[in-house]
This record gives structure tokens, C-alpha cells and sequence, in this order.
């Protein structure tokens, strides 16, 4: 029993708003007007805003993932696409082979598709094959490669990149 509930006197217990909800998004943004302002006026702004590049940092447990997520949503909101990295080994793989492919995927859900055989009933048929040589020529793709082909599918916003414990990074 709490020392309030004991003696009548003291005011009932109210419960705390500010505690741990591991992702979840706060009903108050205590002390983080100023970053989301910033953040959402530097969307709106020519490239080259300070604030579209941020380094946020604390202590475990204070809301940075959340924020990242409120970054986010403001950044969808605007029309950019957001992909989220977790930092660690194997980000760049991450995001290279599985964030951004899956967001072009969504976007552009024909990007796959290529014609292999074209049959005609009683004429024939035509296939074609890339020469194997070829295939050995192709770049192996880079981050800046992947988001340059995800750029093709906005519409004049851009691309938020999140990075989420970054500590874990090598």
C-alpha cells in the first residue's frame, strides 16, 4: 500500500505519463517540441537545412527509438519515403538488399517483371537470355546506388534515413 492511500490527507495518486513504453509514442512530447519543429521546417526547406541531418543521443530508455518514429511519420506525412537501418553489423547489407528493394517493391511492384518467353500459337516462339558475361559486369550495388533508385519513385520530396542504435555500428 502507498503511503498516499494510508493517510487521507495526502492527494490521490496520479499516474505518471512520463513512463517506460519500449516503442510506443508518448501521449506528451515533453522537451521534444523544439526538435520536431526543426525537423519538420527543415522537410520544407531547400536541401542544406541543419536540421536534416541530426544525431540524437541519451541514455537508455529516454525515447530515442520513439522519436525516430515520430520522425518519421512526419516525414511520410510530407510525402518522403522513410526507411528505418538498425545499426550493427550488416546495416549496409540491410539496407542495400531488404529496406530499400522493399520499398521500391511497393512502389513500383512491376519493377521485377520482364518478359522471358513470348509464345504464339502455331507461329512459334521467341525467348531471349542475357549473355552470362554480362551478369558478371553488373556494379554491385551501393547504399548511394539503392537510394538514387528509390529517389526515382518520389515526387519531388525525398528519402528519410533513420538509423537506430547506431552504438552497435562497427
Amino acid at each position: 500500500m502507498s503511503p498516499r492511500s494510508k493517510n487521507p490527507q495526502l492527494p490521490a495518486e496520479t499516474p505518471n505519463p512520463f513512463r517506460p513504453t519500449f516503442g510506443a509514442s508518448p501521449r506528451f512530447w515533453a522537451g521534444r517540441k523544439a526538435i520536431l519543429e526543426g525537423f519538420s521546417e527543415a522537410l520544407d526547406s531547400p536541401v542544406g537545412h541543419p536540421d536534416r541531418a541530426m544525431l540524437i543521443s541519451g541514455t537508455r530508455g529516454i525515447g530515442k527509438t520513439v522519436l525516430l518514429t515520430e520522425l518519421e511519420d512526419i516525414a511520410e506525412a510530407r510525402g518522403w519515403i522513410s526507411v528505418r537501418g538498425i545499426g550493427g553489423t550488416g546495416m549496409a547489407e540491410h539496407l542495400i538488399n531488404t529496406a530499400i528493394p522493399s520499398h521500391i517493391a511497393k512502389l513500383n511492384p512491376q519493377a521485377e517483371t520482364r518478359l522471358k518467353t513470348l509464345g504464339i500459337a502455331g507461329l512459334g516462339r521467341v525467348e531471349t537470355e542475357l549473355d552470362p558475361r554480362y551478369g558478371q559486369l553488373q556494379p554491385v550495388p551501393t547504399v548511394e546506388t539503392r537510394i538514387r533508385q528509390l529517389l526515382d519513385y518520389t515526387s519531388g520530396s525525398g528519402v528519410f534515413i533513420a538509423i537506430d542504435e547506431v552504438q552497435d555500428a562497427p
